[in-house]
């Protein structure tokens, strides 16, 4: 039941993450270039994409909690104590994400563009700093590093696995979000041209994802325990 919650999650959570920087580049793209088509389109994958990531990226993060604390409440109490300081962070920076994006969605059009771009990369950069703080927990997991020894909130965050799995996750944060983007593209757009833009667009971001999984996946081996 872990397994099953926690992929699911991770699909969501890391489209979070890049989806979320794709929206705020291409929204900038689209303001500068004044293509009211792609701005358009770029608001309905923001529906899209506050409906997934913000609903079921939450339901699905609570249901982690609550299967790994069923089946194992000693080393989730573990976790929760030793990166306390963490999980603050990780929880104020949630809450600057969900702002951010509901500010970035329904006040779409009611904004300055400046201020509208301003929302996305905000959204942007706190998505991608939750995905480092999580990842400084889930590698500490599979190698905790010298942290036995000194039992040192950031010896055991900033363990061997940390930076891999960071490269890897953001990089497959970028891939994801292109095949959502790929997937949501092929129902919603029916012109030609604007379909051959939202291809291309998006095929960059996915190809420095893929760069970045096999870079990180490396280190992610060399770093096994």
């Amino acid at each position: 039941i872990i397994a099953m919650i926690a992929v699911l999650h991770v699909i969501v959570s890391h489209y979070a993450v890049g989806g979320g920087l794709f929206l705020a580049v291409e929204t900038r793209h689209a303001w500068r270039t004044g293509n009211r088509d792609y701005l358009a389109y770029l608001k309905d994958h923001a529906w899209f994409f506050v409906l997934v990531t913000v609903v079921y990226g939450a339901v699905t993060g609570v249901g982690i909690w609550w299967t790994i604390g069923l089946a194992s409440p000693l080393a989730t109490e573990t976790l929760i104590h030793t990166f306390v300081f963490g999980w603050a962070m990780e929880y104020v920076f949630f809450l600057v994400e969900v702002a951010a994006a509901f500010v970035f969605y329904y006040y779409w059009g009611r904004l300055q563009p400046r201020t509208h771009m301003a929302m996305g990369f905000i959204y942007a950069g706190a998505a991608w700093l939750s995905l480092v703080i999580i990842t400084g927990v889930t590698s500490f997991m599979l190698n905790p590093g010298e942290w036995p020894r000194h039992r040192d909130f950031w010896v055991g965050f900033l363990n061997p696995q940390f930076v891999p799995q960071v490269l890897a996750r953001t990089g497959g944060s970028f891939l994801l979000a292109s095949l959502y983007i790929y997937l949501h593209a092929s129902f919603r757009v029916k012109d030609s041209e604007l379909r051959r833009l939202i291809a291309h667009r998006s095929t960059r971001p996915g190809l420095l994802g893929a760069i970045l999984i096999v870079l990180g996946g490396v280190g992610w081996f060399l770093a096994l325990p």
